[in-house]
């Protein structure tokens, strides 16, 4: 059985889908697929990005580099 997020009209539902392919909407309403977006299954509370060359933008930038504690 899906669950997840969807929008539909503008705003952001959970949402379930029936064995037929519908997306059911709180109260029952259902509508078709084609009619909604999905969402990531989560929404992050954090994004952490680091550049694959980070080292090389540190010493263009005369900075040290950052150790990494084990948390």
């Amino acid at each position: 059985m899906f669950r997840g997020r969807v929008i539909w009209e503008g705003q952001e539902y959970e949402a379930t889908r029936t064995a037929e392919g519908r997306i059911v909407l709180p109260g029952a309403r259902e509508v078709g697929p084609e009619e909604v977006r999905l969402l990531a299954p989560c929404r992050p509370s954090k994004i952490v990005c680091v550049g694959r060359n980070y080292r090389e933008h540190a010493k263009e930038l005369g900075v040290s580099e950052v150790i990494w504690s084990q948390r």
